[in-house]
């Protein structure tokens, strides 16, 4: 299968989940996110879920040692606002909730010490199709901070996935099954190790 096809059939399997199984491993994936996030700092770049995606926003009410920033789409490019949840407005052009256009409180990308990346399909030697629109792909691109992929395990498949050069690879993943290390994640680790 292509990237098209892979992302039309996973919308297709996500729409039919059962609501109650999806908001009792969204439940699971909260309290996996909130043990990690109790030893993290600094600002961690996060999304505010769609419908289809694992119902994370409960994490972002909780106070921990650091700053939760949010994405926001403006001419094909994308940056991270610091902001609350609670002043995030609907992007109607990409049906998202995002910072408003005329929010100024952008965060330097070199401030951030990780990302949540949401996806529609993932690997778990760290590959990721998104919507397909490019914007973590880009905005990720040369990053060297922790990359978290987060999705409901039926989301990470047992075959490889279609990946080009610029697609940026996930350091973890999180579902409902817990937080696992990728291969590139893995890989990574093992090369910063023999390097220090």
């Amino acid at each position: 299968m292509n990237k098209s096809e892979y992302r039309q059939a996973m919308r297709a399997k996500l729409k039919g989940m059962n609501p109650d199984e999806a908001r009792e491993w969204s439940d699971e994936i909260i309290r996996i996110l909130k043990q990690f996030f109790a030893f993290e700092q600094g600002n961690w770049a996060v999304f505010y879920p769609m419908k289809t995606e694992p119902l994370i926003s409960p994490v972002f009410a909780d106070s921990f040692d650091l700053q939760f920033v949010f994405p926001r789409t403006m001419d094909g490019e994308m940056d991270f606002v610091n902001c609350s949840k609670d002043e995030l407005i609907l992007n109607q052009e990409l049906g998202i909730l995002e910072p408003a256009l005329t929010d100024q409180r952008v965060v330097e990308k070199s401030s951030l010490r990780g990302v949540l990346v949401p996806g529609l399909v993932f690997h778990a030697d760290g590959s990721r199709l998104g919507k397909g629109g490019g914007y973590y792909d880009r905005f990720l691109e040369d990053m060297q901070v922790p990359k978290i992929g987060v999705c409901y395990s039926l989301q990470i498949l047992n075959e490889p996935i279609p990946r080009e050069n610029h697609d940026v690879l996930v350091d973890y993943l999180v579902s409902e099954q817990g937080m696992i290390r990728t291969q590139y994640g893995l890989q990574k680790s093992n090369d910063s190790e023999r390097t220090s």
